[in-house]
Protein backbone atom coordinates (compact mmCIF):
# COMPACT_ATOMS: atom_id res chain seq x y z
CA UNK A 1 0.00 0.00 0.00
CA UNK A 2 2.94 2.75 -0.06
CA UNK A 3 2.76 4.53 -3.05
CA UNK A 4 7.09 4.16 -3.12
CA UNK A 5 6.39 0.30 -3.82
CA UNK A 6 3.69 0.76 -6.68
CA UNK A 7 5.52 0.09 -10.13
CA UNK A 8 4.03 0.19 -13.58
CA UNK A 9 0.71 0.07 -14.94
CA UNK A 10 0.44 3.73 -15.97
CA UNK A 11 -1.60 3.64 -18.98
CA UNK A 12 -4.47 1.24 -16.55
CA UNK A 13 -4.01 3.76 -13.64
CA UNK A 14 -5.00 6.90 -15.70
CA UNK A 15 -8.10 4.41 -17.30
CA UNK A 16 -9.29 4.13 -14.06
CA UNK A 17 -8.51 7.44 -13.14
CA UNK A 18 -10.68 8.71 -15.84
CA UNK A 19 -13.60 6.96 -15.65
CA UNK A 20 -13.64 7.71 -11.68
CA UNK A 21 -13.91 11.52 -12.07
CA UNK A 22 -15.89 10.99 -14.95
CA UNK A 23 -18.72 9.26 -12.28
CA UNK A 24 -18.28 5.73 -13.95
CA UNK A 25 -17.96 2.49 -11.91
CA UNK A 26 -15.01 0.62 -12.62
CA UNK A 27 -14.64 -3.71 -12.29
CA UNK A 28 -10.96 -4.30 -12.22
CA UNK A 29 -9.86 -8.48 -12.91
CA UNK A 30 -7.32 -10.56 -13.23
CA UNK A 31 -5.36 -13.83 -12.11
CA UNK A 32 -4.72 -13.95 -8.29
CA UNK A 33 -1.41 -12.01 -6.97
CA UNK A 34 -1.24 -10.10 -10.35
CA UNK A 35 -1.79 -6.82 -8.79
CA UNK A 36 -5.16 -5.64 -8.47
CA UNK A 37 -5.45 -4.93 -4.74
CA UNK A 38 -2.40 -3.28 -5.47
CA UNK A 39 -3.78 -1.42 -8.26
CA UNK A 40 -6.70 -0.34 -6.52
CA UNK A 41 -4.89 0.39 -3.30
CA UNK A 42 -2.73 3.10 -5.21
CA UNK A 43 -5.89 4.60 -6.80
CA UNK A 44 -7.48 5.36 -3.62
CA UNK A 45 -3.83 7.07 -2.81
CA UNK A 46 -3.86 9.42 -5.84
CA UNK A 47 -7.92 10.39 -5.26
CA UNK A 48 -7.26 11.13 -2.03
CA UNK A 49 -4.22 13.54 -2.27
CA UNK A 50 -5.61 15.07 -5.36
CA UNK A 51 -5.30 18.56 -4.17
CA UNK A 52 -7.93 19.87 -6.93
CA UNK A 53 -11.28 17.77 -5.12
CA UNK A 54 -12.69 16.52 -1.98
CA UNK A 55 -12.93 12.87 -2.48
CA UNK A 56 -13.59 10.60 0.36
CA UNK A 57 -13.33 6.62 -0.09
CA UNK A 58 -14.06 3.49 1.57
CA UNK A 59 -12.16 0.55 1.07
CA UNK A 60 -13.91 -2.71 1.61
CA UNK A 61 -13.20 -7.06 1.31
CA UNK A 62 -15.39 -9.01 0.39
CA UNK A 63 -13.50 -12.03 1.66
CA UNK A 64 -13.87 -11.21 4.99
CA UNK A 65 -15.84 -12.72 7.57
CA UNK A 66 -17.77 -9.45 8.55
CA UNK A 67 -19.18 -9.00 4.91
CA UNK A 68 -19.07 -12.98 3.54
CA UNK A 69 -21.43 -14.15 6.05
CA UNK A 70 -22.90 -11.17 6.31
CA UNK A 71 -25.56 -8.76 5.55
CA UNK A 72 -25.79 -6.18 2.69
CA UNK A 73 -26.55 -3.29 5.24
CA UNK A 74 -23.33 -4.16 7.38
CA UNK A 75 -21.26 -3.29 3.63
CA UNK A 76 -23.52 -0.15 3.64
CA UNK A 77 -23.04 1.31 7.08
CA UNK A 78 -19.13 0.67 6.35
CA UNK A 79 -19.27 2.32 3.03
CA UNK A 80 -21.12 5.58 5.09
CA UNK A 81 -18.59 4.94 8.27
CA UNK A 82 -15.54 5.29 6.44
CA UNK A 83 -17.11 7.87 4.17
CA UNK A 84 -17.29 9.68 7.37
CA UNK A 85 -14.43 10.04 8.72
CA UNK A 86 -12.91 10.73 5.52
CA UNK A 87 -14.61 13.91 5.86
CA UNK A 88 -14.18 14.74 9.25
CA UNK A 89 -10.32 13.86 9.00
CA UNK A 90 -10.31 16.45 5.80
CA UNK A 91 -12.46 18.77 7.64
CA UNK A 92 -9.82 19.13 11.26
CA UNK A 93 -6.59 19.25 8.63
CA UNK A 94 -8.18 22.21 7.20
CA UNK A 95 -9.41 23.61 10.28
CA UNK A 96 -12.77 23.70 8.90
CA UNK A 97 -16.12 23.78 11.64
CA UNK A 98 -17.78 21.41 9.18
CA UNK A 99 -18.77 17.67 10.58
CA UNK A 100 -19.83 15.84 8.22
CA UNK A 101 -22.85 12.77 9.69
CA UNK A 102 -24.20 9.81 8.80
CA UNK A 103 -26.55 8.64 11.39
CA UNK A 104 -29.94 8.08 9.58
CA UNK A 105 -28.65 4.31 8.44
CA UNK A 106 -27.03 3.47 11.64
CA UNK A 107 -30.40 4.42 13.41
CA UNK A 108 -32.24 2.54 10.85
CA UNK A 109 -30.37 -0.92 11.17
CA UNK A 110 -31.11 -0.71 15.04
CA UNK A 111 -35.00 -0.03 14.37
CA UNK A 112 -35.61 -3.09 11.38
CA UNK A 113 -33.34 -4.59 9.17
CA UNK A 114 -36.39 -6.55 7.30
CA UNK A 115 -37.33 -3.35 5.62
CA UNK A 116 -35.49 -3.07 2.59
CA UNK A 117 -37.51 0.30 1.66
CA UNK A 118 -36.58 2.29 4.96
CA UNK A 119 -33.03 1.14 4.75
CA UNK A 120 -32.15 2.35 1.14
CA UNK A 121 -34.07 5.63 2.30
CA UNK A 122 -31.77 6.18 4.92
CA UNK A 123 -28.91 5.22 2.72
CA UNK A 124 -30.15 7.56 0.78
CA UNK A 125 -30.33 10.22 3.01
CA UNK A 126 -26.80 9.71 4.48
CA UNK A 127 -25.49 9.96 0.93
CA UNK A 128 -26.91 12.82 0.30
CA UNK A 129 -25.69 14.62 3.70
CA UNK A 130 -22.45 13.37 2.96
CA UNK A 131 -22.20 14.93 -0.49
CA UNK A 132 -23.62 18.07 0.98
CA UNK A 133 -20.70 18.44 3.43
CA UNK A 134 -18.40 17.50 1.33
CA UNK A 135 -19.55 20.33 -1.16
CA UNK A 136 -19.19 22.41 1.58
CA UNK A 137 -15.83 21.48 1.93
CA UNK A 138 -14.88 21.84 -1.24
CA UNK A 139 -15.88 25.23 -1.22
CA UNK A 140 -14.13 26.25 1.92
CA UNK A 141 -10.63 24.86 0.71
CA UNK A 142 -11.46 26.03 -3.19
CA UNK A 143 -11.53 22.97 -4.90
CA UNK A 144 -13.77 22.35 -7.50
CA UNK A 145 -14.58 19.05 -7.41
CA UNK A 146 -15.92 16.56 -4.72
CA UNK A 147 -17.05 12.77 -4.79
CA UNK A 148 -17.77 9.77 -2.88
CA UNK A 149 -15.51 6.18 -4.46
CA UNK A 150 -16.38 3.19 -2.51
CA UNK A 151 -13.87 0.17 -3.54
CA UNK A 152 -14.52 -3.09 -2.58
CA UNK A 153 -12.15 -5.77 -3.22
CA UNK A 154 -12.48 -9.52 -2.95
CA UNK A 155 -16.00 -8.62 -4.84
CA UNK A 156 -16.12 -12.24 -6.63
CA UNK A 157 -17.08 -13.21 -2.80
CA UNK A 158 -20.21 -11.85 -2.66
CA UNK A 159 -21.53 -12.92 -5.66
CA UNK A 160 -25.33 -14.43 -5.85
CA UNK A 161 -24.35 -17.80 -7.21
CA UNK A 162 -22.74 -20.90 -5.97
CA UNK A 163 -23.08 -23.80 -2.84
CA UNK A 164 -21.81 -20.69 -0.16
CA UNK A 165 -23.19 -17.54 -1.64
CA UNK A 166 -25.36 -17.49 1.65
CA UNK A 167 -27.29 -14.27 2.49
CA UNK A 168 -25.78 -12.94 -1.07
CA UNK A 169 -27.95 -14.98 -2.79
CA UNK A 170 -30.23 -12.34 -2.56
CA UNK A 171 -28.38 -9.25 -1.11
CA UNK A 172 -25.60 -8.88 -3.91
CA UNK A 173 -28.82 -7.52 -5.77
CA UNK A 174 -30.67 -5.48 -2.59
CA UNK A 175 -26.98 -3.38 -2.31
CA UNK A 176 -26.19 -2.45 -5.67
CA UNK A 177 -29.55 -1.66 -6.28
CA UNK A 178 -29.16 0.50 -3.63
CA UNK A 179 -26.53 2.19 -4.93
CA UNK A 180 -27.64 2.22 -8.32
CA UNK A 181 -30.77 3.94 -7.55
CA UNK A 182 -29.00 6.43 -5.39
CA UNK A 183 -26.89 7.39 -7.52
CA UNK A 184 -29.97 8.07 -10.26
CA UNK A 185 -31.62 10.26 -7.79
CA UNK A 186 -28.52 12.41 -7.29
CA UNK A 187 -28.45 15.62 -9.64
CA UNK A 188 -25.19 14.80 -10.43
CA UNK A 189 -24.61 10.92 -10.35
CA UNK A 190 -20.96 10.89 -11.33
CA UNK A 191 -20.38 12.30 -7.16
CA UNK A 192 -20.97 8.67 -6.04
CA UNK A 193 -19.23 5.78 -8.17
CA UNK A 194 -17.32 2.78 -7.07
CA UNK A 195 -14.28 0.54 -7.94
CA UNK A 196 -15.05 -3.27 -8.11
CA UNK A 197 -12.11 -5.95 -7.89
CA UNK A 198 -11.91 -9.52 -8.42
CA UNK A 199 -10.82 -12.51 -9.91
CA UNK A 200 -14.36 -13.63 -12.00
CA UNK A 201 -15.00 -10.97 -13.85
CA UNK A 202 -19.03 -12.56 -14.35
CA UNK A 203 -20.27 -10.15 -11.82
CA UNK A 204 -20.20 -7.22 -14.54
CA UNK A 205 -20.94 -9.56 -17.80
CA UNK A 206 -24.01 -11.30 -16.76
CA UNK A 207 -26.93 -9.66 -17.91
CA UNK A 208 -29.09 -11.38 -15.70
CA UNK A 209 -28.24 -13.57 -12.63
CA UNK A 210 -31.23 -16.11 -11.02
CA UNK A 211 -33.74 -14.51 -13.34
CA UNK A 212 -32.91 -11.27 -12.15
CA UNK A 213 -31.20 -8.04 -14.09
CA UNK A 214 -27.72 -7.42 -12.96
CA UNK A 215 -27.25 -4.05 -11.96
CA UNK A 216 -23.83 -4.18 -12.84
CA UNK A 217 -24.39 -5.24 -16.31
CA UNK A 218 -21.82 -3.71 -18.76
CA UNK A 219 -19.71 -1.93 -15.69
CA UNK A 220 -16.47 -0.55 -17.77
CA UNK A 221 -13.52 -3.22 -16.91
CA UNK A 222 -10.25 -3.68 -16.62
CA UNK A 223 -8.10 -6.75 -17.05
CA UNK A 224 -5.30 -6.79 -15.67
CA UNK A 225 -2.30 -8.89 -16.70
CA UNK A 226 1.38 -9.11 -16.27
CA UNK A 227 3.84 -6.25 -15.84
CA UNK A 228 5.81 -5.80 -19.51
CA UNK A 229 9.50 -6.21 -19.40
CA UNK A 230 10.19 -2.76 -18.81
CA UNK A 231 7.88 -2.27 -15.55
CA UNK A 232 9.24 -5.33 -14.36
CA UNK A 233 12.98 -4.25 -14.63
CA UNK A 234 11.88 -0.95 -13.05
CA UNK A 235 10.29 -3.01 -10.42
CA UNK A 236 13.23 -5.12 -9.10
CA UNK A 237 15.86 -2.32 -9.88
CA UNK A 238 14.24 0.16 -7.70
CA UNK A 239 13.76 -1.99 -5.19
CA UNK A 240 17.25 -4.03 -5.32
CA UNK A 241 18.65 -0.49 -4.97
CA UNK A 242 17.19 0.39 -1.67
CA UNK A 243 18.44 -2.81 -0.08
CA UNK A 244 22.17 -2.72 -2.15
CA UNK A 245 21.15 -5.19 -5.12
CA UNK A 246 21.95 -3.72 -8.38
CA UNK A 247 20.28 -5.67 -11.33
CA UNK A 248 21.98 -5.24 -14.84
CA UNK A 249 20.04 -5.60 -17.91
CA UNK A 250 20.88 -9.25 -18.82
CA UNK A 251 20.05 -9.82 -14.84
CA UNK A 252 16.06 -8.28 -14.83
CA UNK A 253 16.21 -10.45 -18.74
CA UNK A 254 16.83 -13.33 -17.51
CA UNK A 255 14.08 -12.46 -14.12
CA UNK A 256 11.87 -12.10 -16.77
CA UNK A 257 12.63 -15.40 -18.36
CA UNK A 258 11.74 -17.35 -15.46
CA UNK A 259 9.12 -15.80 -13.62
CA UNK A 260 7.23 -13.57 -16.53
CA UNK A 261 5.86 -9.98 -14.88
CA UNK A 262 4.31 -11.54 -12.00
CA UNK A 263 4.75 -8.74 -9.50
CA UNK A 264 4.54 -11.47 -6.85
CA UNK A 265 7.24 -13.39 -7.98
CA UNK A 266 9.73 -11.23 -9.20
CA UNK A 267 9.56 -9.52 -5.67
CA UNK A 268 9.93 -13.26 -3.97
CA UNK A 269 12.67 -13.60 -6.66
CA UNK A 270 14.21 -10.57 -5.47
CA UNK A 271 13.76 -11.05 -1.75
CA UNK A 272 15.72 -15.04 -2.33
CA UNK A 273 18.31 -13.10 -4.48
CA UNK A 274 18.70 -11.12 -1.14
CA UNK A 275 18.74 -13.72 1.19
CA UNK A 276 21.65 -15.51 -0.63
CA UNK A 277 23.93 -12.17 -0.45
CA UNK A 278 23.30 -11.20 3.25
CA UNK A 279 27.26 -10.72 3.48
CA UNK A 280 27.60 -8.03 0.54
CA UNK A 281 28.59 -4.59 1.06
CA UNK A 282 25.97 -2.08 2.56
CA UNK A 283 27.03 0.27 -0.35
Amino acid sequence: RCPSEFFGRESVVHEMLTHILAGSPVGVFGLRRIGKSSLLSHVEALLESDDTSVTATSFLLGNTARLGAGRWWLAASDMLAAWQQKLIRFALKSDSKIRPKAEAFSAAIKGNVTDARKLAAAFEKDVRGLLKAAEALARESERPSFRLVCFLDEFDHLYPAGAHCGYWREDFFTLWNTIHNVRCSLDHPDRLTFVVGGVNPAGVEHGTWLHQPNPLFETHAVFLGPMPPDEAAGLLTDIGRRMGLAFTREATDAAYSLVGGYPHLLRKLGTQLHKENLGRGSS
